[in-house]
This record gives structure tokens, C-alpha cells and sequence, in this order.
């Protein structure tokens, strides 16, 4: 790909010089056939006429070589008046290209009449739907993916990720969401597993630590002097024994308190969809989680995890990652072709986005006309050579050819009229 401007601008070179030495060489000839016939010692009618003509010829070709060459520089190096027109004039090629982009080109009508018939929606599902194409694809993104990420700066990308989620968990309203969860919880009877897990860890707990806790109760700080060691263990047995029994009736099927405790959620769904009072309680724990340092280290930290995730992936095995990344992107073309509602509405994003930009075409105008006018003189005279030089050749060429064709009618009309029999003919016609 980045060898294509190079090949071009190859292109144009070779077509200027070709056309160059054509007009040049021409030129030369018309001169050479001057000095020739200009030398014969008896010329003939059609000496002269090749004289007369080749004379026109030359003052032609001049005449076109000067004015193709004063739009670029000036000729021969001499200050003459309007010529350099290209240089002198670059800031006003500027601020015309920009007026032509505004007028133009960067209009509603005509943007969106082009858009809709380039159909780029079909074109990318039907380029992506090949399996070839979405190979390279593929294997470019694996290639620079590693190279992209590497470039980024991680601490704003962490600033920025945290930033970010921070906003959208914030403009989250979350009590119905979480009403809707545990509503589908108790719909699907879920929320008995949940609570059946619950009970089995806090079991768990209770059993590993009973000796701690019970050890604590008795020597720790908050304990009555008075009240003997022995007995704040039996204390702590005993309370500890009360809440093992209130967990395994919890976990009991038939028992009153596991229905009252399941009861108890659906209460709380309900009550999170329709009670402002919960909302407010649930929106300001909300808030005031996300504003501890915490949460927002802890949102920060999701820029890794994805960076990590996909620079494993990649790193790991890439060919792999190249193929499940040229499956995806095939498939995603082969359900784009199917789906013409899907691309309809591809093509309205993708419509609206260019669309934006035209309130400021003028912008881009300005924009255009900044650019050309920080060119460099030389430049901008060399691409503008190399792009329009090889026609303006034929200028030269064509010059040169029109003007023997005028020379040799003049010389002919000249001649027609020194001819007694046309020179009387002429005097009759004079009144």
C-alpha cells in the first residue's frame, strides 16, 4: 500500500519528460527546417511554404512554452511581470480550494446522494464475507494490535476508564435494577440457591472459627473482669450454637422462617421498584461508593484486565487470536449481507456521522487553505508539475503544429494575392 503514491508520482514524471522531449523536439525541428530552407539559394514555392511555415511553428511553440512554463516559474530566471503564477499565488489557490470544498462539495444533497449510492454497509459486508479478506484483516489487527496498546499511556487510560464507568454507573438508576434482578431471581427460584449458599458459607465459617470466636470472648478486651473467663466462653458457645440453629432452620425446606426470609426478597423487589425511599437510599450508597478511593482504583484497574486480556491472547498464541478474529469478522459479514435491515441502519449511522460534519465545512475550509498556504513553494510548484505538466506538454506540442498550419495559410493567401490573374480579380472586388 505505501508503495502506490511512489509508483504514481514514477508514472508522472515519465509522462512529463516524454511529452517534454516530444513538444521540445518539435520545436528544435520547426527551427531546424527555418535555418535549412532559409539557406537554400533559389527557394521554390515549396521552400518557402515550409520556411513560412516552420517560421509559425517556431513563434508557436514559444509562445505556448513560455506560457505553460510562467505558470510554474519564471522563464529563463528573467523577472517578468504575471509569470510564477503558481507561487505567487498559492494562498489564493488555498482559500479557492477551500470555498470549492464548501460550495461544493460539503453539502447535505450531495453527500448524502453519494453515500447512498456507494452503499458502504453492502460493500464492507460483502468484502468482510470473504473468507480471504477477513484473514487480512485480521492478521493486520494481531500485527498492530501489540504495537497500538504498547503506545498508549496506561495511568490516563486507567484515569479515563475509571472516569468513564464512574459516569455511567452514576447516571445508572439502580434500584430497578436491582428490583428487576431480584425479580427474575424469584421468578426462576434462584433466589433459594442464593440463599441455600449463603447459609452453607456462613455454616462454614461458624464451624471453622468457633474456637477463635469463643477464645476472643473470653480473653478479649471488652470483657467484664468480673465475669470469669469460663463463662464468656460458654457465652460465646452458646450464642454461636443459637445462630448454627438458626441457619440450619433457615436452610430447613418446610420451615416458617426460610419461607418468611424468602418472602422477605420479594418484598424487597417490590419495594426497590415502587418505594422512592429505597431508591433515595439505594442511589446515595451508590454514590457514596463510587466516591471512595477504592471503587475508583478498582474501576481504574478494568484498562488492565482488557489490556492483559487481549495482549495475552495475542502474545500467547497469535495464530489463533488471528483465527478467531477472521471467524468473527466473517461472520459478522455474512450476517450484515443477510440482515438489509441491519444494513439500512448501517448505513443511516454511518450517513448521520459524515453528515455532522458539514455545519463545519467551513471549519474544513479554513482548514484547507491553513495547509496550502504553509506548503513550500517548491513543492507545491513540483506536485502541481507532475500532476498537470504531461497535458500542458501538449499545449506546447499542439502550439507549435497550429501555428505552422497558420503560417502556411498566410504564406499561401500572400502568394495567392501577388498572382496577376488574383491581384486583378482582388482590384475588381475593391470598390
Amino acid at each position: 500500500m505505501a508503495a502506490e503514491p511512489d509508483d504514481l508520482e514514477a508514472r508522472q514524471r515519465q509522462a512529463l519528460r516524454r511529452t517534454r522531449a516530444v513538444a521540445t523536439g518539435l520545436l528544435l525541428t520547426m527551427a531546424a527546417i527555418v535555418i535549412g530552407t532559409g539557406l537554400v539559394a533559389e527557394p521554390t514555392v515549396w521552400t518557402s511554404l515550409a520556411h513560412a511555415a516552420a517560421e509559425a511553428g517556431v513563434v508557436g511553440g514559444l509562445a505556448d512554452w513560455f506560457a505553460v512554463t510562467a505558470l510554474f516559474r519564471r522563464p529563463l530566471g528573467l523577472p517578468i511581470p504575471h509569470t510564477a503564477i503558481v507561487p505567487r499565488n498559492k494562498n489564493r489557490i488555498g482559500e479557492g480550494l477551500g470555498a470549492f470544498l464548501e460550495r461544493h462539495f460539503l453539502t447535505n444533497e450531495l453527500l448524502s446522494g453519494k453515500l447512498r449510492a456507494f452503499d458502504a454497509a453492502q460493500r464492507l459486508a460483502t468484502w468482510l464475507s470473504e473468507p480471504d479478506n477477513s484473514t487480512m484483516a485480521a492478521d493486520q489487527v494481531v500485527r498492530m494490535l501489540p504495537y497500538a496498546v504498547a503506545a498508549l499511556d496506561d495511568a490516563e487510560l486507567r484515569a479515563f476508564t475509571a472516569k468513564a464507568l464512574g459516569m455511567r454507573l452514576r447516571d445508572i438508576d439502580a434500584a430497578p435494577v436491582l428490583a428487576l434482578a431480584l425479580r427474575l431471581l424469584t421468578a426462576g427460584g434462584y433466589h433459594g440457591a442464593v440463599l441455600d449458599r449463603a447459609l452453607k458459607l456462613g455454616r462454614e465459617f461458624l464451624d471453622r472459627n468457633a474456637s477463635e470466636i469463643e477464645q476472643a470472648a473470653a480473653e478479649g478486651p471488652r470483657r467484664r473482669w468480673w465475669i470469669p473467663a469460663a463463662v464468656n466462653k460458654r457465652i460465646a458457645r452458646a450464642i454461636l450454637n443459637g445462630l448454627g440453629e438458626v441457619l440450619d432452620e433457615l436452610q430447613s425446606a418446610d420451615s416458617v422462617m426460610r419461607r418468611r426470609a424468602l418472602d422477605a426478597v420479594t418484598t424487597l423487589a417490590d419495594e426497590l421498584a415502587i418505594s422512592p425511599e429505597y431508591r433515595a437510599k439505594i442511589e446515595t450508597a451508590k454514590r457514596d461508593l463510587l466516591d471512595r478511593p477504592e471503587m475508583q482504583q478498582w474501576l481504574g484497574s478494568a484498562w488492565d484486565q482488557i489490556r492483559d486480556a487481549v495482549l495475552g491472547d495475542v502474545t500467547a498464541d497469535p495464530d489463533y487470536a488471528r483465527a478467531g478474529l477472521a471467524n468473527v469478522l466473517t461472520s459478522a459479514g455474512q450476517s450484515l449481507l443477510a440482515d438489509d435491515g441491519i444494513r439500512a441502519r448501517l448505513n443511516a449511522s454511518i450517513e448521520h456521522a459524515v453528515l455532522s460534519v458539514v455545519p463545519w465545512r467551513g471549519e474544513l475550509a479554513r482548514f484547507v487553505a491553513d495547509v496550502v498556504h504553509r506548503w513550500d513553494e517548491k513543492v507545491l510548484v513540483q506536485r502541481m508539475e507532475l500532476a498537470l505538466g504531461a497535458d500542458l506538454q501538449y499545449v506546447r506540442f499542439t502550439g507549435t503544429l497550429v501555428g505552422a498550419a497558420v503560417g502556411c495559410v498566410l504564406y499561401l493567401l500572400e502568394l495567392a494575392l501577388r498572382e496577376p490573374v488574383i491581384a486583378n480579380v482582388w482590384q475588381r472586388m475593391l470598390p
